[in-house]
């Protein structure tokens, strides 16, 4: 993995066709919605949930439950993101039915994750990189 998911930098607030849409961080997001995201187009609002751990009651028999423990991880969230940034953009496309075809949004999100996760890039930026003419020769 050439990108730690601890060092993706969510924003707080994009724009995407002329709307500005809000990343909302939401600490007990799971327990409310049954979900590690959240997407309302109505008010442009990513919600994702934290990292860290959860507890949640699981049946193990017919009438008995248990509590589990789990942890939301950094790559959890970052893959969130992802998830219902593709919702963002299909909705702003006018592509609800698209948006609401879990299994292709689930895909693409963990896509866009493995794209992040998986780049490398150069160690020097290009505009800080030594300059050279035509030819190729180094301009001091």
């Amino acid at each position: 993995m050439a990108n730690n998911p601890k060092n993706f930098r969510f924003p707080r607030s994009f724009t995407l066709f002329g709307h500005k849409y809000r990343v909302e961080f939401v600490s007990d997001l799971y327990h409310k919605e049954d979900a590690y995201g959240y997407f309302d187009d109505d008010t442009r609002v990513l919600r994702i949930q934290l990292a860290g751990p959860l507890t949640k009651t699981v049946e193990i028999r017919a009438e008995e439950f248990e509590s589990v423990e789990f942890i939301v991880t950094d790559e959890m969230m970052v893959e969130t993101f992802f998830h219902e940034l593709t919702h963002a953009i299909l909705y702003a496309m006018d592509q609800d039915e698209l948006s609401e075809n879990e299994k292709f949004v689930g895909m693409f999100g963990k896509a866009l994750l493995e794209i992040y996760l998986y780049s490398e890039y150069e160690e020097t930026p290009k505009s800080e990189s030594k300059k050279t003419d035509s030819t190729g020769t180094s301009i001091e």
